[in-house]
């Protein structure tokens, strides 16, 4: 899988790095998720289909799925990997705390508030409109029965 953040610049992932972080905060944010060593924020940027970020969230998937990506974070890229990783993330709360079963359950569907499971609210209603047609288009396709 291509990587979409290389066309930012290396200084981009500054704001994720404890010694290049731009103010206090921004470091001991890049602290308090693992990355303590200058570069981190460039090697833990964000990788895969929910652009996996921060080293503690690379060492947590790492110890679920058996794979080393703390030493090799653009594995984290590869689609055999970015798959399971984003389904993981989603079901277990791993990338906010929230769970996608919290919105997205038998009959009741919240795409819009599901958003909060990747990355707070930001496009949710642009993410919204995309699930809703995506679900529709399968809806139409599929030869499975309402029951499956």
């Amino acid at each position: 899988m291509e990587e979409r953040s290389g066309s930012l610049g290396k200084a981009y992932f500054n704001k994720y790095d404890p010694v290049l972080a731009s103010n206090e905060s921004l470091k001991k944010r890049a602290k308090n998720n693992g990355n303590t060593e200058e570069g981190d924020g460039y090697k833990y940027r964000g990788r895969g289909l929910v652009h996996l970020t921060w080293k503690n969230n690379y060492k947590k998937a790492s110890d679920y799925f058996g794979i080393d990506f703390v030493d090799q974070p653009d594995k984290a890229a590869e689609l055999d990997y970015a798959v399971p990783i984003m389904i993981w993330g989603m079901m277990k709360g791993i990338f906010t705390g929230g769970k996608l079963p919290r919105y997205i359950y038998k009959s009741h569907i919240n795409y819009k508030a599901a958003r909060a499971v990747i990355n707070g609210s930001d496009s949710a209603d642009n993410i919204a409109f995309f699930a809703k047609l995506f679900e529709s288009i399968l809806r139409k396709t599929s030869n499975l029965t309402e029951e499956f």
